[in-house]
């Protein structure tokens, strides 16, 4: 059925690639002082509380994968830019896309409303308001899209069920399930995300026959020192600059966009 978001979180209309996209936003924010800098991650263990909605009584307290999976972060607007800006009219269409850490889904709901066929994933936590925005925008989508678990640190389990769920979906065997792009928007954020069973996870889409376009954004934070070392070992990865600024990207958190694609070998 038809999910819906948390207590304590609401839908507002912001420009995402050039559409406008209904994304989840903790109800706090909308009155409160102006948010901090975005691209600064939540520290690990931290909590948000919510004043309520005008009943003079505290709601509830958010944990941090809501906090996480109901901001739009900066390599998200970057990302989506580069998808509907620097490729030609017409290209997503019927293409297959993968997206790791999907959080709001802005970068998979985009893909989906430029015509892709898209499976979103993230941990279980953060799947109700995943779900709940893809409801939200479905009306918008012209390629079908589904919202799945998948935990890097259990690859090696979750993924067999993603495929089979899938596969199901698409109506066809599990071998038939290939990616054409694989979506990846903030993944790296070491001290937050293990950046080793992220990198084992994306080269876990790309096994066997399976030879996806990765394009990979991430704020800048100085911190990506392991995950940058070691990915150039398993992917041949090139920078892409970004054309123009786009809107709701803010130059005090610079955004790094590479395109990857697997080593030989």
């Amino acid at each position: 059925g038809r999910r819906t978001l948390s207590r304590g979180m609401a839908f507002v209309k912001r420009l995402i690639g050039g559409r406008e996209l209904s994304v989840p936003v903790v109800r706090s924010s909308l009155r409160g002082p102006a948010p901090r800098d975005v691209g600064e991650a939540p520290a690990p263990g931290s909590r948000l509380g919510d004043t309520g909605e005008g009943t003079g009584e505290e709601g509830p307290t958010l944990d941090l994968y809501s906090r996480i999976a109901s901001t739009v972060w900066p390599a998200a607007v970057a990302l989506a830019h580069l998808m509907a800006s620097e490729y030609p009219q017409g290209h997503w269409r019927g293409k297959r896309v993968l997206e790791l850490g999907s959080g709001t889904g802005v970068v998979g709901l985009l893909a989906a409303v430029l015509g892709a066929q898209v499976v979103m994933t993230d941990v279980p936590e953060a799947l109700q308001t995943l779900q709940a925005t893809l409801d939200a925008n479905k009306d918008q989508l012209q390629g079908p899209c589904l919202a799945l678990p998948l935990d890097w640190t259990a690859f090696e389990t979750d993924w067999p069920k993603l495929i089979g769920c899938v596969a199901a979906d698409w109506k066809v065997d599990p071998p038939a399930v290939v990616f054409n792009y694989v979506l990846c928007a903030d993944c790296v954020c070491e001290g937050l995300y293990p950046s080793d069973a992220f990198l084992a996870a994306l080269r876990g889409t790309c096994v066997g026959g399976a030879t996806p376009t990765v394009l990979l954004a991430n704020v800048y934070r100085g911190k990506e020192a392991w995950f940058l070392d070691h990915m150039e070992d398993h992917f041949r990865a090139e920078l892409v600059p970004l054309q123009d600024v786009p809107s709701g990207y803010s130059v005090d958190t610079p955004v790094l966009v590479w395109r990857l694609a697997r080593a030989a070998g």
